[in-house]
């Protein structure tokens, strides 16, 4: 059985690292500058810091404030380093080598928790089934990397070739963990920050008569098109068709990641049998009386599949909503050093 997580930002907040947009922007805005156009881009995030919270969406309503596409380029480019830089920071709190036998057993606990939502019905099934983990990141950060590269460590040779165990609902299932795959880049490499499509660009006509490369540099899947070389688009939608689940962790489910939600309600339609978990940080309590979280999973379903032309009201069983957080054994870590290592960490 494979399993895809879609990672976002939520998974390195919940260690405890302050990786969002307003995180940044704080310390973004106060950066000196020579360039004045730069200089009055960040007083202009300053006059609005509640639209910069999300700046895939403020980067494409922001071109209209401008008729110059270099000057844009200079903010959008000034904006990604910086940002890359203060990420680079940030996980820079997380001491890996102290780390490196706890970070790995606290990972796979968090995967053992995913529950019976993922279980087959048929114990004969379960027996025998063998769980490959896969994880598309939509993270600039290594966080999941090195959360499995330290597994492929903490492990011995014969566990990594047979399957690392992982105990579901006091189960014990042979499990593969395989690998990252970055579609969005790394805090130094590809890094891809924009919106969807044009019809999210207020002001198209100062890319016209320019090299296609400015505007596909905003332009998410035409940005992976011309940076990522190892085809990484083409891998994770292939990873997409081969799974059976997808976790979403961490995400907003934002318009600016439109491509990904209408391939999976597509991916859906394919398979009855197919079925994506979602995991709200915000989600009501289920509680004995489910009706408040049952409307609130019915907005997110409706939402999810509004993405998407898919019309067939049946995939909306296939698509269910959770408040647990499966990586709760993780939650805070970066302050919970101080207790491993009885030291201070500095933030």
């Amino acid at each position: 059985m494979n399993i895809t997580f879609f990672i976002g930002n939520g998974f390195d907040l919940n260690l405890g690292l302050k990786t969002s947009f307003i995180d940044f922007i704080k310390i973004y805005k106060n950066e000196s500058s020579d360039n004045e156009i730069i200089k009055n881009f960040k007083q202009k995030i300053c006059e609005n810091q509640e639209l910069w919270s999300n700046a895939e969406v403020a980067f494409g309503k922001y071109t209209a404030d401008f008729s110059d596409a270099d000057d844009f380029l200079d903010c959008h480019m000034d904006f990604c380093k910086s940002l890359g830089e203060y990420l680079e920071k940030q996980e820079a709190r997380i001491n890996y080598d102290r780390l490196q036998e706890i970070l790995p057993k606290l990972f796979v606990e968090s995967l053992s928790s995913i529950g019976s939502s993922l279980l087959p019905e048929s114990d004969t099934i379960r027996n025998t089934s063998f769980y490959t983990f896969n994880f598309i990141v939509f993270n600039y950060t290594k966080t999941v990397d090195m959360c499995l590269d330290l597994c492929s460590h903490l492990f011995t040779e014969s566990e990594r070739q047979d399957g690392v165990y992982l105990r579901l609902n006091g189960i014990s299932y042979p499990s593969v963990l395989g690998r990252s795959y970055h579609i969005h880049g790394y805090t130094d490499k590809n890094m891809v920050l924009g919106v969807h499509d044009e019809s999210q660009i207020a002001n198209l006509k100062m890319f016209l008569g320019r090299d296609p490369e400015y505007i596909s540099g905003i332009i998410k899947q035409r940005a992976n098109n011309f940076i990522n070389m190892n085809q990484m688009d083409k891998q994770c939608q292939s990873l997409l068709n081969k799974s059976d689940y997808i976790y979403i962790y961490g995400m907003s489910l934002g318009e600016t990641d439109i491509l990904w939600w209408e391939r999976i309600c597509q991916w859906l339609l394919r398979d009855k049998n197919h079925k994506v978990i979602i995991h709200a940080f915000k989600a009501p309590p289920e509680g004995n009386v489910r009706t408040r979280f049952r409307m609130f999973e019915r907005e997110i379903q409706d939402r999810f599949i509004g993405y998407s032309n898919v019309t067939s009201p049946d995939i909306q069983q296939q698509i269910q909503v959770t408040g647990s957080n499966i990586f709760s054994p993780m939650c805070n870590l970066v302050n919970s050093q101080i207790g491993f290592f009885n030291e201070t960490i500095p933030v």
